[in-house]
């Protein structure tokens, strides 16, 4: 059935050739699917921004008279009349109606007849951002790959003449590309940290084709001029990662990046003038009058009738890192405290923002209503209870029910999805006694790790999360830790930060660092909250082990070649 499935998509794409690809998908996949499917194909592409894509500019845009791919989603796409709109105009439409952004993904790379391809991970869009331009000048086609899709991607790339992996992917992924027979794969970056990834294709892209421009990007978003440049995309955050510092100093020194660019309104953009800076005094120290330029891209003209055309804000699309997934772990409510309780667990590949609606009913009518005016942020894996007073003392337990709506999504501003509960309240009884205390904080220089020691000073089990305030490269940080940590009754469990300190960084907190602990007896109710104040632990660096080790070897290696001296002036 596959095979067949794939002969007939490759009919089909004989029988309809297109000169232009616009896409209309609320879904992230959909719009870079189909970027990179134009890249393959070497045709321009537009696609309706969001969420304040207009079908009219981007048809003024497109122009008329043309042969146009429509990529549209099914049942979210950003316009409802983008088809007719670009009819009127004298162009002749071809739709590719999407259901799924991965099952897309793959029928264009069928479609493209692409014969090399690039696999990134399905949840990250900064790996897919960043391999955007460099698969546009090798004319490769781009998957999203994971190990739930891993069996159709293999489908698809068997017969390739080259398959590049970029970054992290699944464990599975790779297991089964590189069992593929006479196929090579080759690999860009190690997939440990997303912006060294990033830095290895960047570098590889300028110095192939001798390219002295780049793109800063955060890797939230995709604008079209970006699409355009197919210059690299390079990573950064409000703070400039040191390898990415390092790889711009060392491209301006060798006069290999002159010129760089920017989309305003951006977080990362004082960053990037502030090591522009940084970078010019230390090539100043050098020796060298070497920076280089900054162009920030605010607003876009669109052709109208006249002369100087319209100008407007530029088309940007949100890029999907991730899908968000979220459920309704449980709604209870408590009689002790009288609290309705309802807990939200994160169950998706990353963070998500959600709404809940609560509508608890009596007899089958509406009782109380309980909600929240602006979204809330769940990190991944979290799992967060939401407590309301309520009074049902005079209510039998038999008779309440209640419905739950909860909302989320990636954005603030665009809760897509839902996840709902219908049913009977369940009645509980419960007293939170817990007693959580960070008793000492230690540093593993090996793992680079903070290590929070808390002790559970009940004989019964509670739930912890902990952040800790701290001093890096002089200023205060605080570091958060993994939420709802299980502590059983009367022990002491290790809670491990990741955190890279420098030798002035273990000496600036040695005094005192600053750990926060919430912690409750039920996972996601988290109501009690500590403050402690203590010494940095940590293993001091003793040059010693470092200078008797080589002065013995030296004092061996001396002996060894006095030996063998006195045995050639004897042989003599």
């Amino acid at each position: 059935m596959k095979k067949l499935a794939l002969l007939l998509l490759f009919i089909f794409c004989i029988a309809h050739a297109e000169n232009y690809v616009v896409v209309n998908s609320i879904d992230g996949r959909d719009v870079i699917s189909g970027i990179f499917y134009a890249n393959v194909k070497n045709e321009p592409v537009k696609f309706m921004a969001y969420p304040n894509g207009d079908s009219e500019f981007l048809a003024l845009k497109v122009g008329k008279g043309k042969d146009i791919l429509l990529i549209q989603s099914k049942d979210k796409p950003v316009s409802a009349s983008l088809k007719e709109v670009l009819k009127n105009r004298g162009n002749n439409i071809e739709i590719y109606e999407s259901t799924d952004g991965g099952k897309t993904n793959l029928d264009l790379a069928v479609r493209s007849g692409a014969k090399k391809f690039i696999i990134v991970d399905s949840a990250y869009a900064d790996g897919a951002l960043s391999v955007m331009s460099y698969a546009a000048l090798e004319g490769a086609y781009v998957i999203l790959a994971d190990k739930n899709n891993i069996d159709q991607v293999v489908d698809v790339v068997k017969n390739a003449q080259s398959i590049t992996i970029y970054g992290y992917v699944d464990k599975a992924v790779k297991e089964k590309i590189e069992k593929l027979q006479n196929v090579k794969v080759n690999y860009i970056g190690k997939g440990e940290d997303r912006y060294e990834d990033n830095v290895a294709i960047s570098k590889m892209l300028m110095e192939k084709y001798n390219i002295t421009y780049v793109y800063f990007v955060e890797g939230t978003f995709i604008e079209e001029g970006m699409i355009d440049s197919k210059i690299p995309f390079v990573l950064s955050g409000r703070l400039v990662p040191d390898v990415t510092y390092n790889f711009v100093k060392e491209m301006v020194k060798n006069d290999k990046l002159t010129t760089s660019y920017l989309i305003g309104g951006t977080t990362i953009a004082p960053a990037i003038r502030d090591m522009r800076e940084r970078i010019k005094n230390e090539l100043a120290q050098e020796g060298m009058n070497k920076s280089f330029g900054i162009w920030i891209r605010y607003a876009q003209v669109i052709p109208t009738t006249g002369t100087s055309g319209q100008q407007t804000a530029l088309d940007i699309f949100p890029l999907p890192a991730y899908m968000p997934k979220l459920a309704i772990g449980e709604v209870v409510y408590n009689k002790e405290d009288k609290n309705l309780m309802v807990r939200v667990d994160n169950i998706g590949d990353g963070p998500a923002y959600f709404l809940a609606d609560i509508y608890v009913k009596v007899d089958g009518k509406d009782y109380k209503v309980f909600g929240s005016d602006s979204p809330q942020l769940i990190e991944r894996e979290d799992k967060k209870g939401l407590t309301y007073s309520l009074d049902l003392s005079s209510i039998e337990e038999g008779n309440v029910s209640a419905v739950v709506i909860v909302k989320y999504g990636s954005s603030k501003k665009v809760l897509e999805d839902y996840t709902s509960y219908t049913g009977p309240l369940a009645f509980i009884a419960y007293v939170d006694k817990t007693n959580v205390s960070a008793t000492k904080i230690r540093y593993d220089r090996n793992n680079k790790t903070l290590v929070i020691f808390l002790k559970n000073n009940k004989d019964i089990t509670a739930y912890a999360t902990t952040d800790v305030e701290l001093y890096m490269g002089g200023e205060k940080t605080r570091l958060v830790g993994p939420k709802n940590i299980e502590l059983p009754p009367n022990s002491v469990v290790p809670v491990q930060i990741p955190a890279d300190l420098s030798e002035d960084d273990l000496k600036a907190n040695e005094q005192q660092v600053t750990v926060y602990v919430q912690y409750g007896g039920r996972v996601g109710y988290l109501p009690n909250k500590s403050t402690f104040k203590l010494p940095l632990e940590y293993e001091k660096f003793d040059y010693m082990l470092c200078v008797i080790p080589a002065i013995l070897v030296l004092i061996i290696l001396i002996a060894i070649a006095y030996y063998y001296w006195q045995q050639k002036k004897r042989r003599r």
